[in-house]
Formats: C-alpha cells, sequence, structure tokens
C-alpha cells in the first residue's frame, strides 16, 4: 500500500513536473514565436523604409534628368549650335565623371546629328531608328522621358541606359534627345545606402527589366525578374513586401518595394534573412538549449527552476534591449510613435508628444473630442478623410500634415503617418499605429523663402529701369541670365527671351551708337573694370531714348564674363541737358556781341573764373594760374581798392546786385578802366556762395569823362612790371573774405 502511495505520489509528481515543464515550453515557444515574428516585421519595415528613401532619390535623380534632357531639347530647338552644345557640356561637367557617357541627338529619321563623345565621333551618322527609346517618341504625341532597357553600345561597347527626351520642328517630331546613364552610376547610388555584405538593392523598369543592382550588376544587364514578383503581378500597387531567394546568389531575403510616383520605374531592397535573423535566430537557440537545460536540472531539483526563471528574465531583458534599439533609432531621427484602436478608441502618443505640444505629462492618450481641439480648424476635416479613407481600405497608409496648437499658443506643423495592424484570426481586433515627426522649420523655411521672394519680385517691378546679368562667352555669344520685368520697357522683349539670347535687345540699339557700345561691353570685359555707357535705342515706333547703363564684371569659371548691372531710361536727363547747352551757348553769343566778359567769384574757395574776353581785356591769353581773390585785388587800382572792397563786402552781405567802376592793371602795366557788374546767388540754391556777373571794357568812355579827375592821382605802373611773355606773379597778402550772414553759404548749409 505504501509502494503504492509512493508511486502514485511518484507519477503525480512525475506528472506535475511534466505538465509544469509542458506547459513552461509552450510559453516558451510562443514567446520566441513571437521574439521572432517581431524581428521579421522590423526588419520588413526597415526595408520598407530603405526602399522609400531610395525610391524619394530616384524620383529626385530622374527628375534631375528630365529637366537636363528637357533644357537639351528646347534649346535644341531654338541654337542647336552654340547654346545647346555649351549646355551640353556643361551638363556632363556638372555630373560624376562617367555617370553620363554621352549626350546624343537624334533627327526625325533616328540618324544622330551630334555626339557628345566628339565632332568627328564615329557615332555621327548611325541610326537609331530600330532602337525603342527613339521609336517611343514617334507613337506618341505627348512630351514625355523615355528610359530604356540596358543597350549595349553599338560604337562604345559598353552597357547604358538611354533617357530620350523629344524635341519638336513646330508642331512635328523633329528627334530625340538621349542621355546615355552608367548602370555603375545607378547602382552606386544603390550601394550608398545598401551597405550590408548580403543585402541587395534593385533599381527595375515597370516591366521587370534590370537598370541597376546593388551587387551582381553584370549578370543580371540583359535580365528581368520573375514574372511572379507582387510589383509584376499587381501593377496597380505602389508598393508592398515579399519574401524570396534570389536566383543569382540564392540568398533568402525580406524584399521591400516601391514604385516611383512619376516614372515607370520600381525599387527594391532585399534584406537578407539570415544576417538579418541571426541575433535573433541564435537568441533562440541560445534560449531552448538554455530551457532544455533548465528543464532538466528542474526535474533533478527545485533549484534549478529558480535558474530557469531567472535566464526566462534575461530573455525578457535581451528582447527589451532590442525594442530599446528600435526606440532610439526612432528617437535619433526625431520621430514619435502613436497609436490608436478605430472606430472610438482613445489616442496613444508617447512621451515625445507631450514634449513637442508643452502639454501636461499626462495629456499622451487623448480622446478625439481632445485631438480635434488640438488640430487646427483649417486641418481637421483632411485629417479625419485621410483617417476613415485608410479605416475603409480606401488607402494602404494614413498620411496627414496638420497644425496643433502648442500650449503656449503658437502653431506646429507635425506629420503624421500610420497604418492599420490587424491579428490573425480576429478582423474586429484592429489598431492602427505609425509615426509621427516636427517639420514646422521646414514650413517655415518654405514660407521665409517665398516671402522673400514676393517682396524682391515686388521691390525690381518697381524700380525704373532694369537690374539684370548679362552674360558674354567665349565664344561671343551671350545672354541675360537674369533681367527684371522692367527689360520689356527697356528693350521691348521678355526676361525669358533674353535667358536664351540677347541679340533682339542690341539690335534695335542706334546704328551710330552700336559699335562704340560693343566696343565698351568688350573692354570691360578685357579689363574687368566697371562698365558705364551711354547710348540710343531705337524703338518699334520709330522713336529714339537715350540708355544709361552701369555693371560690375566678374570673370566665370569657364572664362565667361558676368555682368551684374542696371539699365535705364535717360531720355529727360538728355533733353534737359540739350536744352542747357543751347541756353549756355545763346548767352555766350549774346556776350560775345556786346563784348562782355563773364567772370564767377566762389565765396567758400576764393577762387575766380573768367573766360577768354576778361582775359583779352588785360591783355592776357590765358593765365598760367588759378586767379584767386587776393591776387585780384591786387589787380584793383590802389585809390579804387578800399572802394570796391567796401562795396562788394556790403553788396553781398545783403544779397543784392552791384554796379562799380574801377581801373585793373594789364599785363603791359598800364590801368584800364572796367566796369563790374555782378550777383550773389541766393542762399537756398544749389550754387549759394557763387557770384556771378560780367566785365565791360569802359576805358575809353572813362577818359573822356573823367581823364582830368584820375589823371593826377593815377599812380605810375609798377617798376618791376612783368612782360608780355612771362607768366602772371602775384603777391601774397592775407587773403580778404566777405563778411556776409556766414562766410560761405555752402558751408552755413553743411
Amino acid at each position: 500500500m505504501k509502494k503504492f502511495w509512493m508511486h502514485w505520489r511518484v507519477t503525480g509528481a512525475l506528472t506535475a513536473v511534466l505538465l509544469a515543464c509542458g506547459a513552461y515550453w509552450w510559453l516558451l515557444l510562443a514567446q520566441q514565436q513571437e521574439q521572432t515574428t517581431f524581428a521579421e516585421a522590423q526588419t520588413e519595415l526597415r526595408a520598407t523604409h530603405i526602399a522609400r528613401t531610395l525610391a524619394a532619390q530616384t524620383e529626385t535623380l530622374m527628375g534631375g534628368l528630365e529637366y537636363l534632357a528637357r533644357s537639351l531639347a528646347v534649346l535644341h530647338e531654338h541654337d542647336p549650335q552654340h547654346t545647346f552644345q555649351l549646355a551640353a557640356s556643361d551638363a556632363l561637367a556638372s555630373f560624376p565623371p562617367g555617370s553620363i557617357l554621352r549626350i546624343a541627338v537624334a533627327d526625325s529619321s533616328g540618324r544622330i546629328v551630334y555626339s557628345s563623345l566628339s565632332p568627328d565621333s564615329a557615332a555621327l551618322g548611325t541610326s537609331i531608328g530600330d532602337r525603342p527609346h527613339f521609336q517611343a517618341h514617334t507613337l506618341e504625341t505627348e512630351k514625355r522621358l523615355y528610359i530604356s532597357r540596358p543597350t549595349l553600345g553599338r560604337v562604345s561597347g559598353q552597357w547604358s541606359v538611354q533617357v530620350s527626351y523629344p524635341i519638336s520642328q513646330g508642331n512635328r517630331f523633329g528627334g530625340v534627345v538621349v542621355l546615355s546613364i552608367n548602370p555603375d552610376y545607378l547602382s552606386s547610388t544603390l550601394r550608398e545606402v545598401i551597405t550590408q555584405g548580403n543585402d541587395a538593392a534593385l533599381l527595375l523598369r515597370a516591366d521587370g527589366a534590370y537598370l541597376a543592382r546593388s551587387q551582381g550588376q553584370k549578370e543580371v544587364m540583359a535580365l528581368n525578374v520573375p514574372a511572379d514578383r507582387e510589383f509584376m503581378r499587381y501593377p496597380e500597387r505602389t508598393s508592398g513586401r515579399y519574401q524570396v531567394a534570389a536566383p543569382i546568389e540564392d540568398v533568402h531575403r525580406f524584399y521591400a518595394w516601391q514604385r516611383l510616383a512619376h516614372y515607370p520605374l520600381v525599387v527594391s531592397v532585399g534584406l537578407s534573412r539570415d544576417q538579418a535573423m541571426a541575433g535573433t535566430h541564435q537568441s533562440v537557440r541560445d534560449s531552448r538549449l538554455r530551457n532544455a537545460v533548465g528543464t532538466l536540472a528542474f526535474v533533478l531539483a527545485a533549484c534549478w527552476i529558480a535558474l530557469l526563471f531567472q535566464r526566462q528574465k534575461q530573455d525578457h531583458a535581451r528582447l527589451e534591449r532590442q525594442r530599446q534599439r528600435y526606440r532610439l533609432a526612432l528617437e535619433g531621427g526625431k520621430l514619435g510613435t502613436w497609436n490608436w484602436s478605430p472606430p472610438a478608441g482613445d489616442f496613444f502618443f508617447d512621451r515625445r508628444w507631450v514634449r513637442l505640444l508643452g502639454l501636461p505629462k499626462e495629456a499622451y492618450h487623448p480622446n478625439h473630442e481632445q485631438l480635434q481641439a488640438l488640430i487646427h480648424p483649417e486641418d481637421w476635416p483632411a485629417w479625419c478623410d485621410a483617417l476613415d479613407a485608410h479605416v475603409r481600405g480606401d488607402s494602404e497608409f494614413f498620411e496627414a500634415e496638420p497644425r496643433l496648437l502648442h500650449q503656449d499658443g503658437h502653431w506646429i506643423w507635425m506629420q503624421v503617418r500610420g497604418r492599420i495592424v490587424q491579428r490573425a484570426g480576429q478582423p474586429s481586433s484592429q489598431r492602427i499605429t505609425g509615426t509621427y515627426i516636427d517639420v514646422t522649420q521646414r514650413h517655415e523655411i518654405d514660407a521665409a523663402r517665398q516671402e522673400l521672394q514676393q517682396r524682391l519680385a515686388k521691390l525690381l517691378a518697381q524700380v525704373p529701369g532694369t537690374v539684370y546679368q548679362f552674360t558674354l562667352r567665349p565664344d561671343g555669344s551671350s545672354c541675360f541670365p537674369y533681367a527684371s520685368p522692367g527689360i520689356a520697357d527697356i528693350y521691348g522683349i521678355t526676361p525669358e527671351l533674353a535667358q536664351t539670347d540677347s541679340r533682339q535687345a542690341f539690335a534695335s540699339a542706334h546704328p551710330e551708337d552700336l559699335e562704340a557700345l560693343r566696343s565698351s561691353i568688350l573692354e570691360s570685359a578685357r579689363t574687368l573694370e566697371l562698365w558705364s555707357h551711354e547710348w540710343r535705342q531705337v524703338l518699334t515706333n520709330g522713336q529714339t531714348r537715350w540708355l544709361a547703363g552701369q555693371a560690375k564684371p566678374e570673370r566665370e569659371a569657364d572664362g565667361s564674363t558676368l555682368w551684374h548691372g542696371y539699365i535705364h531710361d535717360v531720355t529727360e536727363q538728355h533733353s534737359v541737358m540739350e536744352a542747357l547747352r543751347r541756353s549756355e551757348a545763346r548767352l555766350r553769343l549774346t556776350m560775345a556781341a556786346v563784348q562782355d566778359g563773364l567772370w564767377e567769384w566762389d565765396t567758400c574757395t576764393g577762387i575766380i573764373e573768367m573766360d577768354k574776353r576778361c582775359h583779352q581785356m588785360l591783355g592776357y591769353e590765358v593765365l598760367s594760374q588759378k586767379l584767386n581773390f587776393q591776387m585780384w585785388q591786387e589787380q584793383v587800382h590802389p585809390d579804387d581798392r578800399h572802394r570796391v572792397l567796401t562795396t562788394l563786402q556790403r553788396q553781398i552781405a545783403l544779397g543784392e546786385p552791384f554796379d562799380l567802376e574801377t581801373r585793373l592793371l594789364t599785363q603791359q602795366g598800364t590801368w584800364r578802366w572796367m566796369e563790374i557788374r555782378g550777383q550773389v546767388a541766393p542762399d537756398d540754391t544749389e550754387i549759394a556762395g557763387l557770384v556771378i556777373g560780367t566785365q565791360t571794357d569802359i576805358t575809353p568812355a572813362s577818359r573822356k569823362h573823367t581823364f582830368g579827375k584820375h589823371c593826377s592821382t593815377m599812380p605810375p605802373p609798377p617798376s618791376s612790371s612783368p612782360p608780355r611773355s612771362a607768366s602772371l606773379r602775384w603777391p601774397t597778402t592775407e587773403p580778404w573774405r566777405p563778411s556776409r550772414r556766414t562766410d560761405c553759404p555752402c558751408k552755413a548749409k553743411a
């Protein structure tokens, strides 16, 4: 009986141990399966992010190639010789060496008429009429970029991807511009992102043809991916995932693919399953081994059970560390996470949410109404529409970019993305989870740039004339890389037309001024000195306008000269100057008729300027040095000097005209009677401080009426009278200044 109970006790204990072990192993395997599933999901998610990144980079690259091809096509339509060839050379220089193998142009029949390899290249005259990248444009009326399968060059013997764009001749097909892209250049962009040994990135056409591969490039140049790939079977889908063993290396990978939005291309990223899951599988194997030993130890002693639980905790800690690494990766990208259980559950955000919005710590799980209060009213409908569309299954991903109200009252732009996660066997239990990131700075930069561009455009539109850049190339061609809208008023051409060719601007220059205008530009280009010139421009209505331009030149790396400057209409100024010149000419003729001389006296500097007639009255052809007031008063007769200076002092102080007669010393040493009239300029004019007047020789008349009066008092001429040919030397004494309200009206103004 005792044995029986012992047997049952042992059996019961063994059964309990086995049941406990069985339950434990069931939980352990389930946990390891969950760990493996989580690691696979994270690997697929990483592949998806990389595929999106490569797709964005490829989209940008193809956009740049399309812009280049379209620009070259437009330039070839307008100027196939100079501007096009220069642009083609610039394009080859702007891309990495060897990335563009060749730029070629084929006419409407497919014959190569231009090749960047060399002007006398063997490719000239070769026909590409049978190539798909040519035929595609002959069958379509819409202009678009065509990307061919990799082709082996007939002349170069190299593999290349042909990127072509049509050329128009009027409304007819005029040929194509072909960019031969090196597949190694495309694969190098993939290798910049794919750095692990067995990982791979593919760039494919929509028909499955390989364009580039991060590894094994040469083996796939003429191949297609298998037709059972997801992106081949479902052309309407834009992205997806699948697992498959690559037929080339026989490596099993997690693949994520992304279809480009504007080009018939697919980017596929494959992460090696063995490489990505090596750590997880090793962890699972180690865990099973340890738990097996632990189970055996548990049968032997209870102490082993405690050890097994401890190791299980270690496994949990290892899993937590792995999750922490993913969390740190999100933090490094400034990403936050969120989830929501539709249709009426609360939203749950991580701690970054409350920090970004300045909310209390407990506000990380707002309900529907609280979230609506945070989102800008203008953005709330778009948020709801995008969320509802994703819940209904109309969109594969949820994405919105609303403004959220910060606690201190300002708005923050947030980019929010997410996707429904559905548990197998439980269709009703679903949850949306995703990420968010603060994009306020990007919006502020875009808004500031747009505001600056608008402000600058408005300012330039108000400036009379035109602000411009002008380029003179080494081959003699020229254009206006930039011109404000005022160029239409100056030259009658649009800024867009001026960007391609400047010949129409110079075609309307006055024929008599054209050569001088060209010479001034060439001289400025040679010396790199400031260019300043005035010339006439003939309008379409026959009117002639005067233009004035000023620009600063600088030398470009390619030998071109670039001017930054300003051109404006100075017709009115020329009219004023012409009227002033004619007025001065009439005054000169009048003074010549009455035999009077003109003089100016600057009371600020003391300099007196006389015309030729004044000099002739005193027997001088021209003075050898400038005449100042101190020198002039020495010419006045000593008996007249006090009277003359007193009169000048009084009349200038009063600002009234004066008329006086005095004797002045001639070059021959004799005295002649002169009538001097003058008027000081008013203080409120630009010539304040200037005394202007006339001088008349009245010697015969004065002799007739006052000879007897002056003859006895006239002193003899100086004994040392200078000879006729000698230069006049004046004695130096303390200079006399007029005693006016201010010594110098111009200084008083200052």
